[in-house]
This record gives C-alpha cells, structure tokens and sequence, in this order.
C-alpha cells in the first residue's frame, strides 16, 4: 500500500492543523476562500487544478493538515488534532517552494513538471522521510483535541531569562544614556566597555510582542523555526534575529536563555 493511502486509512485517521484561531473539540470546520494564495505560481496550480483535477481541494480553499505534529510549519498557530472529512489530497510542501523560485526564475520546464508533480507527486515527493513536508488538503475537518505544548512560544508569552548573553545595539536602536542608566539599576542590563554592547542578565523578566516564523520571510532551509522574536521589558525591546549576534539557530537559542513562564 502507498504511503499516502496509509496515511488516511489507518484506524484513527488523525491528522495536524495548525490555526491562529481557537476551536472546540468536536467542531466541524468548513474551508473558505483565502486571498493569501494570489500569486502567478499559485494561480498557475489552480488553472491546473481545475483543468485536471476539479474535484480535488483547492489550495486557495483548504485546511492544510499534515499527518505529524512535528511538521516544518510548527510555528503556525496553536496545533490541533483533526479528522479530514470527504475528498483530500496529500502532497509536498516543498514543491511549493521549488516551484515560486523555478516560476521567477524563468524555469518553464521545470514549472510544469512541477505543477503536475504537486497535484501527482507519487513515492517520490510523498514518502516515510519526506513526513515533515508533506500536506494534505481537506476541505472539511473535525476538530479532535488541541494539542498542548509548554514549549511552543507565542505573542504575549512570558519569558525568564536564565542565562546572561550580550546584545548588540546597532544605530536605528540606540538608547539613551538616562534609559541605559535605569535598566542597569534595575539589573536588567550590564554593559561592556564598549557602550553598544549590553549584557541581558540573567533572572530577567520579558514578554514577547513580536514573533516571526521563518517561512513568512521564505527561509526555506529553516523548515518553519523562529525567524525573528522581538522581546520587551519594561520600555526596553530587544530583536533577537537569525544571523545576528551570532545567532544560528533562534530555536536553540531561545532554549538556552530563556524559560516560559
């Protein structure tokens, strides 16, 4: 049997949808449709869609779900496990993202070759080693549970800092000497001899106010991690962002530094 049918023929049929908006066990969803998926690449899969396969789910009207819940977009809202309900189609998202760079590039072959994949991606774009890439689209689903992980962050989250790091301050985030002044009084910040390197401290309280996921900024390599966490306290933000300070990884970082509260 296929992978993509023992996806959606085992017994339980459980599948993972991540949402920014908040649902009730047992909820029936119904697709609308987005306006997000207006691009010529986009619409190019539609045309195709149409064409050859009209009745499977449309990209600009779906639940994009995926059959682990340590998928590439795990930075996409709360996590849900749901039940696709009727037609579903199952594919790779990366794909998609060979397909904006073949479509802007000029690549025609290689377009269509891949729009045709998408829609019959095979063995090959949908196996056991591809499980973090791959979508299936659901017209309708039914929400089982929310899934609860304390260490997925989100804006409004509290933060302790648990180990001191330094902090660049470049010349678009500048502070006063009176705010430097105040926030090492507080023991929020020390500073190095050189004024436009501080010390965050360690036992430190932070919320975040702003949070980025890689795929937004089209860091494919990344595979949804955080892109960017802006973190205030009190009058003072801090941008943690990936390939500065010598951060690599923010993931790991956050994880090194900081617990939730």
């Amino acid at each position: 049997m296929k992978f993509t049918q023992l996806i959606l023929e085992s017994d339980s049929q459980i599948l993972y949808h991540r949402s920014e908006h908040e649902f009730k066990d047992g909820e029936i969803l119904e697709a609308h449709t987005s306006k997000k998926y207006n691009s010529d690449y986009e619409n190019a899969l539609e045309k195709y869609r149409l064409h050859n396969y009209p009745n499977k789910p449309s990209r600009r009207k779906c639940f994009y779900t995926s059959p682990t819940d340590k998928s590439r977009f795990h930075y996409r809202g709360f996590l849900y496990q749901v039940k696709p309900i009727g037609i579903t189609h199952t594919s790779n998202s990366n794909i998609i993202d060979t397909l904006a760079n073949a479509y802007y590039d000029g690549f025609t072959q290689i377009v269509e070759k891949l729009i045709e994949e998408y829609w019959e991606p095979g063995n090959k774009w949908v196996n056991k080693n591809q499980i973090r890439n791959i979508e299936v689209l659901c017209n309708r689903i039914q929400v089982i549970s929310r899934v609860n992980n304390k260490n997925e962050l989100f804006s409004g989250d509290e933060l302790k800092c648990i180990k001191d790091f330094e902090y660049y301050l470049d010349k678009d985030n500048l502070i006063s000497k009176d705010l430097r002044k105040q926030l090492v009084n507080k023991e929020i910040i020390s500073y190095l001899s050189k004024e436009k390197i501080l010390t965050i401290k360690k036992n430190t309280s932070w919320k975040i106010t702003e949070i980025n996921k890689a795929n937004d900024f089209n860091l494919n390599k990344l595979n949804g991690n955080l892109y960017s966490v802006d973190l205030t306290n009190d009058d003072f933000t801090i941008e943690l962002v990936i390939g500065s300070d010598q951060i690599t990884n923010l993931n790991k970082f956050l994880k090194e530094h900081f617990i939730k509260l």
